[in-house]
């Protein structure tokens, strides 16, 4: 497993390392999604600035955007950050990011180069 997990008061954390695989991220969407918490959070954040490198060709931003509307229903006004300093990994996020738009979502997106500036947002009124 390269993830780490963190549950904040109002918020979910991830932070992925080594080389992100579709598998994790599908993995870590059910662990969000079958938690307890999840309905309550307020914010997501997943952070792959520590990641080597991922397989562009096995991740599919519409699956993503599509599944994460699905769940509007009963998480809405969620903030969701995405980390990440790989140009590529940012052109799939962008997508992820237009594509959710496109569908309707009524979540708030974010994509930032650092962590810091994340929780900033994500934890901001």
């Amino acid at each position: 497993m390269a993830y780490i997990i963190t549950w904040l008061k109002n918020g979910f954390y991830v932070r992925y390392s080594d080389t992100l695989t579709m598998e994790e991220l599908l993995e870590t969407n059910h662990k969000f999604y079958s938690n307890e918490h999840s309905s309550k959070a307020r914010y997501l954040i997943h952070d792959f600035s520590d990641i080597d490198g991922f397989e562009q060709d096995s991740i599919d931003p519409q699956y993503f955007a599509v599944a994460d509307k699905g769940s509007n229903s009963y998480i809405s006004e969620i903030k969701f950050a995405l980390v990440t300093d790989n140009d590529d990994l940012t052109k799939l996020c962008r997508e992820y990011i237009n594509t959710s738009e496109t569908v309707g979502s009524n979540w708030s997106f974010g994509l930032f180069d650092n962590l810091a500036e994340a929780k900033q947002w994500a934890e901001s009124e």
